[in-house]
């Protein structure tokens, strides 16, 4: 399997974590994007991307999750490791906006 291809199994796990997550998010008016592959270089041997997803409420920007899941054609996060790290940070981004931040 190809980095991209691999990437793209990643991108369908965050989307799919991101859902999970939808009750606690919807209780502070957060929407979230759609996850965003960011190519930085798109060659196999140098393929290097970000995964990038945008916060909103009432249609305002208030945070971003962004991270690198390849770097030099090496995946740097499995779907597991980016899976943890979201429901390890939702959170945060939920009491952020509950304080007013």
């Amino acid at each position: 399997m190809s980095a991209h291809e691999q990437v793209e199994k990643i991108r369908a796990a965050v989307a799919e974590e991101l859902g999970c997550c939808r009750t606690m998010f919807d209780a502070v008016g957060l929407t979230w994007s759609q996850p965003e592959l960011v190519v930085w270089n798109q060659s196999e041997d140098q393929y290097t991307a970000e995964l990038k997803v945008e916060f909103s409420e009432d249609g305002d920007l208030v945070d971003i999750f962004e991270f690198f899941v390849c770097r030099d054609g090496v995946l740097t996060a499995t779907e597991h490791e980016v899976r943890a790290w979201i429901r390890e940070n939702a959170p945060d981004v939920v009491q952020r906006r509950q304080s007013g931040g």
